[in-house]
């Protein structure tokens, strides 16, 4: 080892974590050798800053190194052992080095995405290596709907915009036209190496993992992300019964897969908008009724307006205002394995506002004839 890591990366010796990983981050990128294919010193100089932030990067091995010192980390570090040094050609694994660094998409230093090529997982090699067919992530989408629709389902078309895989470069996000497909891996950026009885999976050492052969570009359609956005019509169709917060999903409609693998779905949020007569929960329904006086007094029956068209309620004497009476049967309709729900009425007594002389000297006989008392 002729570098000190801290030199290397550019930090100090009581930099933080955050620091040392945004060191990294500008270094890895800028001398990464899918960005200088064919660059032997760039790649030399990728390999020891990956080397620094393996020591740095990790708590226990930066503690030995501030401990023992440079030539001491290397011959005596943990127990004695020293310091194994990453075989870069033969399993180094990048999960570490690449997965909190560059999160889902990794850009070159001219704004070029290379996370195809910096890929995720163990496999030597820098030309890059395909994590292999990664299926698409879902989507979210608020859909607003009418009560109604809610109720017994609907069939509608709204227009999203989502990413959807590049046309030009098939989703790989490389310049397609630039390369050809690696004819020892047959494009997958994978073999199989046999050692005895096993058998191993390795990164192609042929083409690096790419899965391709000749110049590495990213595909000029699409920036190197291979998907674009596009806007598009999506017809959905809404079950009945749904509720406002339900999901409905849309196989297949979320972002594109990577390298081949499926698409992921779309989440439909759905929101109904309030119905000015029925208050639902669940799959009962609440609703007021005028009731007339005579009506609740002497009994009868009144029109109620039900989801399926109008039914008759019968009022019995003596009814309150404020009772609560059922329907059966006539709330949200059976849906899937939920049977139908009621429809539960509550009575609003009507008392006159205005009487006639002879409605009033008629009610002023009925207050003698009923005590209060036994009108409650």
């Amino acid at each position: 080892m002729n570098f000190d890591p801290y030199e290397l990366l550019g930090v100090s010796k009581d930099a933080s974590e955050d620091e040392i990983k945004k060191a990294y981050r500008k270094l890895a990128r800028k001398y990464h050798p899918d960005v200088h294919p064919g660059d032997q010193e760039a790649e030399e100089k990728f390999k020891q800053i990956s080397e620094a932030y393996d020591i740095l990067g990790h708590k226990e091995k930066r503690e030995e190194y501030d401990r023992l010192g440079k030539q001491a980390f290397y011959d005596q570090a943990f127990g004695g052992t020293g310091y194994e040094r990453p075989d870069f050609d033969h399993g180094f694994n990048f999960e570490d080095l690449f997965g909190d660094l560059f999160g889902a998409r990794a850009q070159g230093a001219g704004g070029q995405d290379y996370t195809a090529f910096f890929g995720r997982g163990g496999g030597g090699g820098f030309q890059g290596f395909q994590a292999g067919p990664r299926r698409g992530g879902d989507l979210a989408y608020q859909l607003t709907i009418g009560f109604r629709e809610a109720v017994f389902g609907t069939e509608t078309i709204f227009e999203l915009e989502r990413p959807s895989a590049c046309n030009v470069c098939g989703g790989q996000g490389v310049d397609l036209s630039a390369s050809k497909p690696c004819s020892a891996c047959q494009g997958t950026g994978r073999t199989v190496k046999t050692q005895g009885q096993k058998q191993f999976m390795t990164t192609c050492q042929t083409c690096g993992g790419s899965g391709r052969q000749g110049p590495v570009r990213p595909c000029a359609a699409c920036g190197g992300q291979g998907q674009t956005v596009v806007r598009e019509k999506i017809k959905a169709r809404i079950p009945a019964g749904v509720d406002d917060g339900s999901r409905v999903r849309l196989a297949g409609k979320g972002q594109p897969g990577l390298e081949g693998g499926p698409p992921g779905d779309l989440f439909l949020e759905i929101q109904v908008r309030p119905d000015p007569i029925f208050n639902r929960q669940g799959h009962d329904l609440y609703r007021d009724v005028p009731v007339g006086l005579l009506d609740a007094v002497l009994g009868g029956k009144v029109e109620v307006d039900t989801l399926s068209g109008r039914a008759a309620l019968k009022i019995a004497p003596g009814t309150q205002s404020g009772q609560k009476l059922r329907l059966k049967g006539q709330g949200i309709p059976a849906s899937g394995n939920k049977p139908a729900g009621d429809l539960y009425v509550t009575t609003r007594v009507l008392i006159p506002r205005e009487l006639s002389p002879e409605a009033k000297e008629a009610f002023e006989k009925l207050r003698t004839m009923v005590p209060d008392h036994e009108a409650a």
